[in-house]
């Protein structure tokens, strides 16, 4: 937990944080109201912006599309486990289009039931994902992986725990299991990186694709003392912890 927090109830508190974080070198982190499974919104020692009290932002969103049918579209996902009760471990995989997959059946099964059998991996979850129409929409123009526009299964792994002498094995069961999905990808890697693995084997290419060169660039053109740092953001790999 963050031994300093700001609660920031508008744009001067967060320009005050920041500048503060900056005079005085302190580590930043950044409390907003989503939720984040790997833990970015913390940091040990640091100066945290608690944003839960900055309510009073509009965004004014013209979706735009060439068919004339894509719109925004808002989801929420629900807990799997009552509160306070269980620990939770997740993993997160978007797998590619229906041809690829139907190509290679056979592994699919086989992974699919090594998962489902291991003690540790307590619910398995797959979600359809748009592809298709959406991957004609402004892929070149935003950080989203491009993984994500040809996808058509988005798989979840969830492990819990009582124990917490348990929680090592639960890690290491869910990263296991992880690249067995990873492996079914055929090189299009994919994974919703607010609830995915912390331990996620080459995160660049899984929470950001091909996009990832051009937003470290943007990252040390307008942050070169890598003020904004978090696990597994862009730039982190600058930083040892």
């Amino acid at each position: 937990v963050p031994p300093y927090a700001v609660e920031a109830h508008d744009a001067s508190h967060v320009q005050a944080a920041i500048r503060f974080a900056t005079v005085h070198n302190l580590r930043l982190s950044i409390k907003s109201t989503g939720h984040d499974i790997m833990g970015r919104s913390t940091a040990p020692g640091s100066l945290n912006i608690w944003m839960h009290r900055l309510k009073h932002i509009t965004f004014h969103i013209t979706p735009r599309s060439e068919s004339g049918n894509i719109g925004p579209v808002l989801g929420k996902s629900r807990d799997l486990h009552r509160p306070n009760r269980h620990k939770r471990r997740l993993g997160f995989q978007a797998l590619p289009d229906e041809s690829a997959l139907c190509l290679r059946a056979p592994d699919v099964v086989a992974a699919l039931m090594e998962i489902v059998t291991t003690p540790e991996i307590d619910v398995i979850i797959g979600h359809l994902v748009g592809g298709g129409a959406v991957a004609r929409v402004g892929a070149a123009f935003d950080g989203v992986n491009p993984a994500w526009r040809t996808a058509i299964w988005h798989v979840i792994l969830v492990s819990a725990w009582q124990d917490p002498e348990a929680a090592p094995t639960s890690f290491e069961s869910v990263t296991r299991m992880n690249r067995l999905l990873i492996g079914l990808s055929r090189g299009s890697i994919s994974a919703y990186l607010n609830e995915a693995d912390r331990n996620e084997p080459d995160w660049q290419q899984s929470f950001f694709g091909s996009h990832y060169g051009p937003l470290k660039a943007i990252k040390d053109l307008y942050d070169p003392r890598g003020l904004f740092t978090c696990v597994n953001c862009v730039g982190s790999e600058d930083w040892s912890g």
